[in-house]
């Protein structure tokens, strides 16, 4: 099973866009699991209000993970990080015309009424599955090409 097939299984289970996105990847970083999916918690949903989507935001944190070695506390330390980020970006971005959760969705889920909208057109497994498979397919681009 390759690694968009496999976030996207986590995803189906339960896990959050973003949890599934940096799951797929946490062994290769010797990221605890468990320590990886309650880090990642907090930015499902765009960051809980409507804005980076998760899966984008898993893709930066995985990223941040492979590139952000050496002395990622330093500017020069990070330069390989952001420079990754911003090509990510931009691809997500060509695919889909925003990174942003609540323009993906057409609906803000971080207000109860933009939730019963998601909920009720079933968003969470007609459209978010694609975002998922999409940043993690992005990801072994940048990761391993």
């Amino acid at each position: 099973m390759n690694r968009s097939s496999k976030a996207l299984e986590f995803f189906l289970e339960s896990y959050a866009c973003s949890q599934a996105v940096l799951a797929v990847y946490a062994e290769d970083y010797k990221l605890d699991l468990q320590k990886g999916l309650g880090l990642s918690a907090g930015f499902a949903g765009g960051m809980a209000c409507g804005k980076s989507c998760g899966a984008v935001t898993g893709a930066i944190m995985v990223l941040g993970l492979h590139y952000g070695n050496g002395a990622p506390e330093t500017p020069a330390g990070r330069r390989n990080v952001k420079w990754k980020v911003r090509e990510f970006l931009q691809k997500f971005g060509a695919l889909h015309q925003t990174t942003e959760c609540s323009q993906l969705l057409q609906v803000n889920i971080s207000t109860p009424e933009g939730m019963k909208v998601a909920q009720e057109k079933n968003l969470f497994r007609t459209q978010c599955p694609q975002y998922i498979v999409d940043a993690v397919d992005i990801l072994e681009e940048l990761l391993y090409t």
